[in-house]
């Protein structure tokens, strides 16, 4: 199968005009979701937030700004790509950097089942992330099926 978002993304793991008070509660609260439906382990809530404090996930590329927050695989039980789109903008530190900060309202959070397997479906992401209207587009969809639509996967 390939690992792309588009085959990665599922309309339950969907979550849109999400309120969260800052990074450190959006984390906490997905992961207990997902720890609760069975999607992760019961170490996942931990090693998300400690992965986010040494590689930061937060990506600026020009005036577009999102965040793809993700952990080690042994923390998975089912794979695919949780798709959030915030209320309001939450903070997250740039990635490769300490210092600089990104003010995301759009978060694909990474479920991978196997080491190694970010690398394809973080360049599809990134990819999909240039082009233009992509991210302006999923902050304003009102639906998982209009998600979905801008995706590609009708």
């Amino acid at each position: 199968m390939e690992n792309t978002l588009k085959s990665q993304i599922k309309p339950e793991l969907m979550f849109l005009n999400y309120e969260a008070s800052d990074k450190l509660a959006l984390l906490e609260q997905m992961s207990d979701w997902l720890y609760e439906h069975g999607y992760v382990k019961e170490g996942f809530k931990h090693s998300i937030i400690e992965r986010e404090k040494v590689y930061p996930t937060g990506l600026k590329l020009d005036s577009i700004q999102f965040a793809i927050p993700h952990t080690d695989a042994d923390m998975v039980i089912n794979p695919g790509v949780v798709f959030i789109q915030l209320k309001d903008r939450v903070e997250f530190t740039e990635m490769a950097t300490f210092d600089s900060k990104v003010n995301a309202k759009v978060i694909f959070m990474l479920l991978l089942h196997k080491d190694g397997s970010q690398v394809e479906l973080l360049q599809d992401i990134i990819a999909r992330c240039t082009a233009e209207g992509f991210i302006s587009s999923l902050e304003e969809a009102k639906s998982p099926e209009e998600v979905l639509a801008i995706i590609g996967n009708e």
